[in-house]
């Protein structure tokens, strides 16, 4: 409860000197108001940290001094002092100390800088020192100077103007004249004293002589008689000598007062009018005077003959008076500090309050209102003829009732719009990354391509931002509401507004998601352009009063300023004590405001609207990387506006580009005739261009329903580009694309709705499961299935799939194949009619492989299926037709059979030798086989295989085909061979020769390469013509020289560097918005910031009651005496109470008076006037406040007596003088002259002689105001704003820095980076100070920023340099900690929101906390000391609260400096900042010693010291294999001590909630030097894990694995690229950080790109790449520094057949360089090439161990016959039978469409046999191709997983298994 507002009347210069001196020496309150009520509680709620009281009368003395001081002085009149005038209650306390004690130089220092006058007496000089040597006094100082030795200058310079000035000097010359009248006391009491002295000495004498009779009768002779009165003089003579000398002490005090007049009065300046002829001139000394406060006003009369100038000056001499006319108008000009602004005549809007307030709204007591009257009297009395005596003149403010002060609700309406606006920001940055991300990642474009409407997916994103957001609101309403926030609006127009808001904030987000592609910068902007749409809220808040509706409508646009304009008229209503309401929202609390809330309202709802069909337009016309654009003008094309209405149909199916098709019909190369099929898809001269090059070219094919068609081709031949035509992912650049029969660019939404996908990569939501999947896609593709019945059809799929076991589990758990398996099935469900499914068995395992052909044949029929692949068996498995692309367009087209006629050459002899064996020569192998078949040809070596190729098989050379076979058979041991097989043409030879003539040609084989789904056009070279040498040239890396020590430090350090710099160049857009994003805050919060600082120069305004007239305007008198009877019938008569009637100009008053009764009536000027005459005025004002709000401006007290101290003056004062009291209503800025100058005419035109016109008369008065700051409650305000808004800006920017890093971790890059030698506190060392370094740009822009604007807050002394401190410790202390946080991310995108999150969070929570508490510690005085304390462990609050503590405490230096007064702190002293910084370089030291401090190695080391290691419980394993225990006991032994890698007893258990679940059990193996060990197993048998633990990325459970201190080249199975480096600077980097010396690098690095077939991409970005040639470059990098052992995790999966052989070349020559090799592949035929040795992984331990042929010999006796029939219709049973008749016990191992594939476990005649047998019977079989051949690792490998394994998997082990999996721990030990 606040106390009620109440000040006493102030004396005006006509009350009398005394009574005038009074008032301005002292705080007249009345008892009931304690001080700070009227010297004004707070500076200003925003200037806040001016903490110290000001000690009561300014100083610390405890006595009277004897000097006559300041302090003495104001005690001497009244007990407070003269400080209550100029409201300065708390202010820091400067030091005191005796002015005579000052020496010289701070004498001369202090005198020089308060400009006190040198020709002052030493009284003088005294009292000024004494003032100005505390803080209050000198602030005293400033405004008494002007009023004690100020000039008044005035213009013009005339007689009249003179006499004017003359008559207004009255006062002073009254303090004049008693300074005379002391002087002459002081000289001539003396005089009496001594006089009476001698009178004592004298008159006994002569008294005594008179009783002498002679004298007495000599006397009586002379003067005839003796006077009886000499007599008596002598008697009162004595009496008074008598009494002189006993009162001699009042005498003294007499004189004292004398003295101390005269030594005032010196102190005083008596003769300072001036008078100027012009207006330029007296302006022109004003400024100069104005600079060392020796001016106290201007006056400028503006008089008729004031432009008669030249008369006036003749007149001079000539006339000694002149006539004044009736109407005189004069304008007082006065420092800025003396006056109120003119630009507006009250506050914007009402709040409850008192307004008594010394320093913001009573600013006129400061001398403007004194002049004031004296020159009003001095013109009355002109006009009059004589002085008005007889009436005395107070002013008092109008008295407040007792109201409720809100101190929280005032201390959070100035953070509220911010902190509302705020808590949003989050949400942006979600939503957006929500629509990015699925962009990004192709979810939205895959769900357009399976049928989803936009619109629908649209909706889904709609509702789910809706449900967060109606949900944070509802909450949001309740705080506000209940949480006595808001008590008095209406919760549910709350609940709407904020409802409105998030409805515009999920626009806003919708529109700024589709500027951007990439998920981290769409965030990052996102969030950084929805604050700076904030920003011109800044702008209407210090702009407000002169903004148009237009302009505030324009400005709200941007929605976060209209949500926080909107909550200003909420917090104005709820201060007002009303709050906001349905019935109100219209209208607004301002008066004359054409803006309200409820227009506001509207607005968002029109910003939304925009925003949404902004965003729109942007996603149609440029849909990014993905999708097809369509025109700028589409929204003007009639078929826009019908597909959008559904009103017809569109009739654009006819094909665009139909006669392609003719022309190019001859050109269909192995073209057959499916003239009885209809037609799926046709391409019509399709061509894709990206830049100037051609990813495919003119392409024409026809895919036809019911077949598969395999597209094939080398990597880069267009295979992707053309499925991404397929699928509407891209447009193509021309030609057309037919969907049956339909265009499919005119028609794509058509289209997608019968179109099943299976992109490349899974695109799938990681939080859902395999069941919610289908049942999603099931919905979308056959909406008119009943729920039932798609219920039904995903079960059915599940079965079919196999995957019915895992429907519930969620996506994210399950292994690779599986994830394939749904994607496919995705594909199918519905009954898509055109599947297109893109490399559907990448990285699955050979089983899983098995059971996706499956599912493709199953729902072949009534679909037409296109199909891409790099496992060529499959194509030959699942195709009908295969079209085989190269270099963008269509090489040879046809069935798998046609195609090997054709192009086939017979059948192949694969060669399997021992690989233990002695070494047998391949001549005598060579003349072996041509002994028996004289064209046979060596055609290739692969590892331990040679293949011959054999001619075509004929009846002529049966019996060379049989007798070489039966040779074979008997001959295997002699000849050092495992086994052979014999095959027809595979398709893969097909492949291989057609792609034979271009292996040289890697340039221009490989352009559509560099696009793959994810390319951008940058990254096409220039330069195509770079060809590739031959690979002989190769260099010896075996003695590549490497450096150490900290030379390879520096190396490494650079390198890192490097890197960073190429990415940081390249992700030009990321880099932008983390350097000018946050510059372009400043430069908007410093633009914003500056507003106000150029509005020095106000307006010139005439005060007068009429300034108040906004509405239905109230006035009041009581008179209490006859003789003001006078004032009363003035006031009551023509013109009224101010002077507007006289103008006649505005037809808003009355003039003409319509008379009403008492107790009120309307007068002329238009107020309403209430008659107060017999009620206490002060009482009535108080119990009617709250019934005049905003207007009631002032009125009259007529005719009260005078109180006891106005009756004592310098002069009598006259018997007839009443008092007359103006009471005004503070409220009002310009009440107190205003109504003043009304009384003042009043007096005026009752004293006017009878035969002068009264209503022709008035005086007008008006400010003008110098020069002098805005009011630095404004620029406190924006100051906070500004430094709030550069904190939410770093808190943003800041929060990008670190996504590098996170990256890195996910990719694995980080990893790799350990492995080739950088350890863990290395890395986040150089990464930090290359953070810092590009974080430092941004500073550095900003401190220039920051210095360019020049605002005193942030630049002014020391500030700048503390702000530059504050900026960089930010990033040093905010860096580390969210390096801290980096690993526990699993992408990127995550981390960025979370990183926002914590630092807006954390930034605002604390700031706004503090600064609440801070504007409450104004009102009530209590310190937030505390709580600030505790906030200094958060970084966020160091920068923020820093950036507020510079701008509070600037307020307060800019306020004091004004005054002479230097109260700057030291920024960097613990009073101020200091704390601050120690704090935040200590958190950044903690964050990122603690960083370097956790890595794995360090502690791992700990855990084992601290609890040594624990033993694994044993498991009981299933039996162990006889070679896997050899190899164990081989390892345990020591007897492998010489092999290269020794892995014994390896074990990992996962800990999954209470259960252990183990991924790997007591692996042991030894790989020696020149060995090819391979690691098989199905997806999720522990291969990866058991890679992560030899790449020492995981710890183990249990075990060890020796390869400490040795070179290790790793090939991960996730490429670990940085996707914005070319392939050069990734093995530049690489070659760096192994420590290969400078001299090498270039030769080492053009070396592997020459070997990996990689020239023409080196200068390409690993974006551009296709899949294959990433695997290239990641095996490249696996061999920079000639590693001792190399970890291969499916070196070759994506690549095409002839790269995959290069590959394979590569690694059989490392391995014969002495490189342990160490390789998993799902690749069979991989394994066979390479391994020497491998290793079968089931449940995560090894099941079989040994060499190839062992293994075959032990686990796959028998041969394998695989047969492709004519037909998938053939009889297979015929077969069989005959088979089984042959070869009895022969069984159907499997069966794919129109493959068979048979085991024979035993054939007397072996291979020979078989084959004879089979090519014998082809025809009669219909056995299109067959091939014989021993059982084969592929068959093995089935048996293992098939029989053992049960296609069991373990989730925790799929390949893309994290070592951090948010449910799953490891048991370390």
């Amino acid at each position: 409860m606040s106390l009620p507002g109440y000040v006493g009347p102030r004396n005006l210069p006509s009350a009398g000197f005394f009574p005038f001196l009074q008032t301005l020496m002292c705080n007249t309150d009345s008892s009931c108001h304690n001080k700070s009520r009227l010297a004004d509680q707070t500076i200003s709620r925003s200037s806040g940290n001016a903490r110290y009281r000001l000690e009561q009368c300014s100083g610390q003395r405890s006595s009277i001094s004897t000097q006559a001081t300041f302090v003495t002085l104001s005690r001497a009149l009244c007990s407070n002092g003269i400080l209550a005038l100029f409201g300065i209650s708390q202010l820091p306390v400067k030091s005191e100390s005796d002015p005579s004690s000052f020496n010289t130089p701070e004498r001369e220092e202090m005198i020089e800088r308060f400009k006190l006058p040198r020709n002052a007496t030493p009284f003088c000089m005294n009292m000024y020192l004494d003032m100005v040597n505390t803080t209050g006094g000198a602030i005293a100082w400033a405004f008494l100077k002007p009023m004690l030795m100020g000039q008044i200058l005035y213009t013009p310079d005339t007689p009249t103007t003179r006499a004017i000035m003359e008559k207004a000097n009255d006062t002073l010359q009254e303090f004049a004249d008693l300074r005379k009248h002391s002087q002459e006391w002081l000289r001539s009491s003396k005089y009496i004293v001594d006089s009476a002295k001698v009178l004592g000495h004298t008159l006994p004498m002569l008294q005594n002589s008179l009783g002498n009779s002679f004298v007495k009768n000599f006397i009586e002779i002379v003067v005839l008689t003796l006077s009886a009165s000499l007599l008596n003089l002598f008697i009162f003579t004595a009496n008074m000598t008598l009494l002189l000398e006993k009162n001699k002490h009042i005498l003294k005090q007499i004189s004292a007062l004398s003295t101390l007049m005269v030594d005032l009065s010196s102190c005083i300046k008596f003769d300072r009018y001036r008078g100027y002829d012009s207006a330029d001139q007296l302006n022109a000394e004003a400024q100069a005077l104005a600079k060392s406060r020796d001016l106290y006003a201007s006056v400028i009369f503006k008089l008729p003959n004031d432009e008669d100038a030249s008369r006036e000056r003749e007149a001079r001499s000539s006339s000694s008076n002149s006539t004044l006319p009736p109407r005189v108008s004069y304008t007082i000009r006065m420092h800025m500090d003396n006056v109120m602004r003119t630009d507006r005549v009250r506050n914007p809007y009402f709040v409850k309050d008192s307004h008594i307030s010394s320093r913001l709204t009573m600013r006129y007591n400061r001398g403007f209102v004194y002049l004031q009257e004296n020159i009003d009297r001095a013109i009355i009395e002109i006009h009059a003829g004589h002085k008005v005596t007889d009436l005395a003149v107070q002013i008092q403010p109008f008295p407040y009732p007792c109201y409720f002060r809100d101190a929280y609700l005032e201390a959070i309406s100035f953070v509220f719009p911010i902190m509302l606006m705020i808590a949003w920001v989050l949400f942006v940055a979600d939503f957006v990354k929500k629509l990015v991300h699925e962009r990004e990642l192709r979810l939205h474009e895959y769900m357009k391509m399976m049928g989803v409407n936009p619109f629908s997916h649209f909706f889904a994103w709609f509702l789910e931002c809706t449900f967060y957001l109606v949900l944070t609101i509802f909450i949001l309403t309740m705080l506000l509401k209940y949480g006595k926030i808001l008590p008095h609006s209406d919760a549910s127009l709350i609940f709407v507004y904020f409802c409105d808001y998030g409805l515009s904030i999920i626009a806003f987000s919708y529109m700024v998601s589709s500027f951007f592609d990439k998920t981290y910068i769409a965030g990052l902007s996102g969030s950084l352009l929805y604050i700076l749409c904030f920003f011109p809220f800044i702008v209407v808040m210090a702009m407000e009063t002169g903004l148009t509706f237009v302009q505030k409508s324009l400005l709200s646009l941007f929605s976060p300023t209209c949500f926080s304009y909107a909550s200003q008229y909420a917090s104005r209503y709820e201060s007002q004590g009303e709050g906001i309401h349905w019935s109100n929202s219209y209208v607004s609390p301002i008066a004359e405001d054409t803006s309200s809330f409820g227009w506001l309202c509207w607005l968002m709802l029109i910003d939304s609207i925009l925003y949404f069909i902004i965003g729109a337009y942007i996603r149609m016309v440029f849909p990014g990387k993905y999708g097809i654009p369509a025109p700028w003008y589409f929204p003007f094309q009639r078929s826009f506006w019908a597909d959008l209405c559904c009103c017809f149909q569109s009739q654009s199916n006819k094909s665009k580009g139909l006669f392609f098709s003719n022309i190019i019909q001859s050109n269909q190369p192995a073209a057959e005739d499916f003239s009885d099929l209809p037609v799926g898809v046709a391409l019509h001269g399709l061509t894709k261009l990206y830049g100037n090059q051609a990813a495919i070219e003119n392409l024409n094919v026809s895919f036809y329903e019911g077949h598969v068609t395999s597209l094939l081709g080398h990597n880069g031949a267009g295979k992707t580009t053309t499925m991404s035509l397929l699928t509407g992912l891209f447009a193509p650049s021309s030609g057309t694309i037919e969907v049956y029969g339909r265009d499919m660019q005119a028609n794509i939404d058509k289209i997608r709705k019968e179109l099943g996908v299976c992109m490349q990569y899974d695109v799938l939501f990681d939080h859902m499961t395999t069941k919610e999947h289908l049942l999603l896609y099931g919905q979308i593709k056959a909406p008119h299935w009943s729920p039932r019945e798609l219920r039904e059809q995903v079960r059915t799929i599940l079965e079919e799939t196999g995957m019915y076991a895992h429907r519930h589990k969620r996506v994210g758990t399950l292994s690779g194949g599986m994830k394939r398996k749904l994607s496919i099935s995705i594909a199918f469900i519905g009954g898509s009619r055109l599947v297109v499914l893109d490399e559907p068995t990448t990285g699955v395992d050979p089983c899983s492989r098995r059971s996706i052909w499956d599912i493709v044949i199953q729902h072949k029929k009534h679909r037409t299926i296109i199909m891409s692949t790099h496992h060529l068996d499959e194509a030959e498995v699942l195709s009908d037709r295969i079209a085989f692309l190269e270099r963008g367009g269509l090489k040879c087209c046809g069935s798998p059979f046609d195609l090997k006629d054709k192009l086939g050459q017979g059948y192949k002899l694969t060669l399997t030798k021992k690989s233990e064996s002695r070494r047998i020569d391949d001549a005598e192998l060579k003349s072996f086989i041509q002994a028996h078949v004289p064209e046979a040809r060596l055609k290739d070596t692969q590892g331990g295989d040679l293949v011959y190729s054999l001619p075509p098989f004929t009846s002529s050379n049966a019996s060379t085909y049989r007798s070489l076979l039966t040779a074979l058979d008997s001959n295997l041991d002699a000849l050092q061979l495992g086994g052979y097989g014999i095959s027809d043409t595979t398709l893969e030879e097909v492949f291989l020769q057609l792609t034979h003539n271009t292996d040289g040609e890697d340039g221009p084989l490989s352009i559509s390469e560099t696009v793959s789904d994810s390319a951008s056009i940058d990254s096409f070279p220039s330069d195509l013509s770079e060809s590739i040498p031959n690979f002989g040239d190769k260099i010896k890396l075996t003695s590549s020289s490497t450096v150490s020590g900290l030379a390879l430090a520096w190396q490494q350090m650079t390198a890192i560097l490097i890197k960073r710099f190429h990415h940081s160049r390249r992700d030009y857009k990321g880099l932008i918005s983390q350097i000018l994003l946050p510059v372009i805050f400043v430069v908007f919060a410093m633009g914003l910031g500056s507003i106000k600082n150029d509005l020095q120069h106000y307006p010139e305004l005439e005060l007068s009651p009429g300034l108040y007239n906004l509405g239905p305007s109230y006035s009041f008198f009581s008179n209490q005496n006859p003789s003001s009877n006078r004032l009363v019938d003035r006031m009551m008569s023509f013109p009224g109470i101010d002077n507007a009637c006289l103008d006649k100009s505005n037809d808003k008053y009355i003039c003409d008076a319509d008379n009403f009764q008492p107790p009120h009536r309307s007068i002329p000027s238009s107020q309403v006037v209430y008659n107060l005459s017999g009620i206490n005025v002060e009482t009535y004002l108080v119990a009617t406040a709250n019934d005049f709000i905003r207007n009631r401006y002032g009125g009259f007290a007529f005719g009260s007596p005078l109180p006891p101290d106005l009756q004592m003056d310098v002069k009598i004062v006259p018997k007839n003088r009443t008092l007359s009291k103006v009471l005004y209503n503070p409220e009002g800025h310009h009440t107190m002259p205003a109504y003043l100058n009304s009384l003042n005419n009043l007096i005026l035109r009752a004293n006017l002689p009878a035969d002068k016109d009264p209503r022709k008369y008035a005086i007008s008065v008006s400010s003008h105001p110098y020069f002098g700051r805005a009011d630095d409650e404004d620029a406190g305000m924006l100051q906070i704003l500004v430094a709030m808004c550069v904190l939410t800006g770093y808190s943003i920017m800041t929060a990008s820095f670190a996504i590098y890093e996170v990256n890195e971790h996910h990719s694995g890059s980080k990893r790799l980076q350990h492995i080739a030698g950088i350890s863990e506190p290395f890395y986040w060392t150089v990464n930090f100070i290359y953070d810092m370094t590009i974080y430092m740009i941004p500073v550095t822009l900003t401190v220039a920023v920051i210095a360019i604007f020049q605002i005193p807050a942030f630049t002014y002394r020391q500030n700048l340099a503390a702000v530059t401190l504050l900026l960089v410790l930010f990033g040093f202390s905010t860096f580390p900690w969210m390096y801290l946080l980096s690993g526990f991310f699993k992408d990127a995108e995550m981390a960025f929101i979370t990183y926002v999150c914590l630092n807006l969070f954390l930034s605002i929570n604390t700031i706004i906390s503090t600064s609440i508490l801070h504007f409450i510690s104004q009102i009530s005085q209590n310190h937030p000391e505390k709580l600030c304390h505790a906030f200094l462990i958060f970084p966020q609050f160091n920068f923020g609260n820093g950036m507020l503590e510079l701008a509070r405490m600037n307020i307060n230096v800019q306020l004091l400096l004004g005054y002479g007064v230097d109260a700057y702190k030291d920024p960097f002293s613990t009073d101020a900042l200091g704390w601050m910084f120690i704090s935040a370089f200590i958190q950044g030291l903690f964050f990122f010693s603690l960083r370097l401090l956790l890595n794995k190695s360090l502690i791992r080391k700990v855990r084992h010291l601290v609890l040594g290691r624990k033993t694994v419980p044993q498991v009981a394993y299933e039996d162990q294999d006889e070679d896997v225990a050899t190899e164990h006991l081989r390892v345990s032994s020591g007897a492998a001590s010489s092999d290269i890698l020794q892995v014994n007893q390896l074990t990992k258990v996962y800990q999954h909630f209470k259960r252990k679940i183990p991924a790997v059990k007591r692996l042991s193996v030894g790989i020696p030097a020149g060995e090819c060990f391979g690691l098989l197993g199905v997806n999720g048998a522990g291969k990866t894990t058991t890679f992560k633990m030899l790449t020492g990325d995981v710890s183990p459970t249990d075990g060890s694995c020796r390869n400490k201190g040795i070179n290790i080249g790793y090939c991960p199975q996730q490429d670990a690229l940085d996707h914005l480096l070319t392939g050069e600077e990734h093995l530049y980097f690489y070659a760096r950080i192994r420590g290969i010396s400078k001299k090498q690098i270039r030769g080492v690095v053009n070396y592997l790109l020459k070997r990996l077939e990689l020239n023409f991409h080196r200068n390409i970005i690993t974006d551009g790449y296709s899949c294959g040639t990433r695997r290239k470059l990641s095996t490249a990098l696996a061999l920079v520094g000639h590693p001792q052992i190399l970890l291969l995790d499916e070196p070759s999966s994506g690549m095409d057949p002839r790269t995959k052989r290069h590959l394979w070349k590569i690694i059989t020559e490392e391995v014969k360089g002495k490189c342990a090799v160490v390789l998993t592949s799902h690749s069979m035929e991989e394994c066979e090439a390479l391994c020497s040795r491998l290793a079968i992984m089931v449940k995560g331990q090894f099941q079989c161990l040994g060499s190839l042929q062992h293994i075959k010999n032990r686990f796959g006796s028998g041969f394998t016959v695989k047969m492709y029939l004519a037909e998938a219709s053939c009889d297979a049973e015929a077969i069989t039978g005959f088979m089984q008749g042959r070869f009895p016990s022969t069984y159907l191992k499997d069966q794919h469409s129109a493959m068979v594939e048979y085991h024979v476990p035993f054939a007397p005649g072996g291979v020979a046999d078989i084959f004879y047998q089979l090519e014998s019977n082809k025809n009669a079989l219909r056995i299109k191709h067959f091939s014989v051949s021993q059982t084969t690792l592929d068959e093995v490998f089935i048996n293992f997983a098939m029989g053992k394994n049960g296609m069991k998997t373990i989730a925790f082990d799929s390949e893309d298994e994290q070592d951090d999996l948010d449910t799953t721990k490891a048991v370390q030990t």
